[in-house]
């Protein structure tokens, strides 16, 4: 759930607009993000279009950012990032996410292409004790970019053509002095992302801690493809916009954590919800040796209890 002074930062934002031109607005940006995959998106042409980019993206988008960076803390508990550079920061929603997942983080450069979208942010941030610098530029031109302790590409690379793609993880990893977060939507277009990615960070030497257990080529191959999901609540302005019944919400994301030689990747990855029958569990996982699947019975007390209480994108430690 994004912080109270985000959620109130973004309901003062939306006082006094029209539902009915939110509405309008979110359904053009939907309409927008279909027909721009992998193609590129352009930047939001409109005030509204950006208001309902804050209703009804900007919850999702920082709860898989957050998921995320949570991954990364887990597999890397030594990492205490105080400087942060969010290339392509939208309204800032990344730089919300790290706040909360690194009490240590205390000064970020959020560089975002968009004008609106960085008056935005800084409306959106303003009475906050932390230190923030935007810069009105393309992440992808950006060069040299400020040396950062955490540097986060979300819900970015997807958007450019896809000769770009490489030279801004590249600009991205040389920016990184600790750890570089990629995290892109749950599709097959975000996953061929996040592959083209990590490949070229192998090749940098960076260590891929989270989700991969392994540097070894992805098995995951077809229609199958690697990602996660997080259910999110949704807000009673959300649900207006989008003429939802539902009070919630499941995001499907991709991501990818590397670091410069900190840390170290869990020996498993659930890639599945697990599968709960009577009196056993079976999970689908991604090891060192490949991928499995694991049947867990009452009578494993230890393997059983834990299948039990896995989740989806969770590290594997039991018998990996």
């Amino acid at each position: 759930m994004i912080p109270h002074a985000l959620e109130a930062a973004i309901l003062r934002e939306i006082e006094g607009v029209s539902r009915r031109d939110l509405q309008a607005a979110s359904d053009s940006l939907s309409t927008q993000y279909r027909e721009a995959a992998g193609a590129g998106a352009a930047p939001l042409a409109t005030d509204a279009a950006r208001l309902a980019y804050l209703v009804t993206r900007l919850p999702a988008t920082y709860a898989a950012t957050e998921a995320a960076l949570a991954e990364l803390r887990a597999r890397c508990p030594e990492l205490e990032p105080r400087t942060l550079l969010d290339l392509g920061a939208g309204p800032g929603s990344a730089a919300w996410a790290a706040r909360a997942v690194f009490g240590s983080v205390s000064s970020a450069v959020l560089v975002e292409r968009d004008p609106g979208f960085v008056a935005l942010g800084r409306r959106l941030a303003a009475g906050l004790p932390v230190g923030e610098a935007w810069r009105h530029a393309d992440a992808a031109a950006l060069s040299p970019g400020p040396r950062s302790d955490l540097v986060v590409l979300a819900y970015v690379a997807g958007e450019l053509p896809q000769g770009r793609v490489e030279q801004l993880i590249e600009r991205a990893w040389a920016a990184a002095e600790g750890a570089l977060v990629i995290v892109e939507p749950g599709t097959s277009n975000g996953y061929s992302v996040i592959l083209r990615a990590r490949s070229r960070l192998l090749g940098l030497g960076s260590t891929i801690v989270a989700p991969c257990p392994h540097e070894a080529p992805c098995p995951l191959t077809g229609a199958d493809w690697c990602h996660f999901g997080i259910r999110l609540a949704r807000s009673r302005e959300h649900r207006l916009v989008k003429g939802g019944a539902l009070g919630f919400e499941d995001e499907k994301f991709s991501y990818l954590a590397a670091t410069r030689r900190l840390g170290a990747p869990a020996p498993a990855r659930v890639l599945r919800r697990p599968d709960l029958h009577q009196g056993h569990v079976r999970l689908r996982v991604c090891a060192a040796a490949g991928l499995a699947t694991l049947t867990s019975g009452r009578s494993e007390r230890e393997a059983y209890h834990a299948a039990r209480h896995a989740r989806w994108g969770g590290a594997w430690t039991v018998g990996a």
